[in-house]
């Protein structure tokens, strides 16, 4: 064989074993004298889970300071305004006025007429009279629920 013969085929040889080196991942081997074994694989580690962080605490259910229907009566509008807050719908009649209430669970009315100041002038508008109605309601739970809804509204 000639010598362009053998260098091509040695070129060939070379680039043959270099192309399946590569394909095979890595370079080979070096040549030692002694075979270690192999070095053992470990399992994966995981990282620790943090505990879950526990649910924030329900904030507690303010004290309702909630008036017996019999104290509500004789009560004028700045009290009525410090406890139940603005009426839903305000009905002025005749010198007297309907303050309506409304919540899911019920429906209070106020009805307010002037207190005698004297024959001829007649003073401020108290409660005189109150009714409940809707949903079958009684008077004290409807209380309740006016008084409920007028403190989560200014929370």
């Amino acid at each position: 064989m000639n010598d362009a013969g053998a260098a091509l085929r040695r070129i060939s040889t070379f680039l043959l074993v270099a192309l399946l080196t590569a394909c095979a991942g890595g370079t080979p081997p070096p040549e030692s004298s002694s075979t270690a074994p192999p070095a053992p694989v470990s399992a994966p580690e995981t990282a620790a889970v943090p505990p879950r962080a526990p649910a924030p605490a329900k904030p507690p259910e303010p004290t309702l300071d909630v008036p017996a229907a019999e104290d509500v009566i004789g009560w004028d509008s700045a009290t009525l305004h410090r406890t139940f807050g603005p009426a839903s719908l305000v009905r002025r009649d005749l010198g007297a006025e309907i303050w309506q209430y409304r919540t899911d669970d019920c429906v209070l009315f106020l009805f307010l007429y002037p207190t005698p100041k004297t024959s001829s002038e007649s003073g401020p508008l108290r409660v005189d009279h109150l009714e409940v109605r809707e949903n079958g309601v009684g008077v004290e739970p409807c209380l309740t629920s006016v008084v409920r809804n007028y403190v989560m509204r200014a929370s």
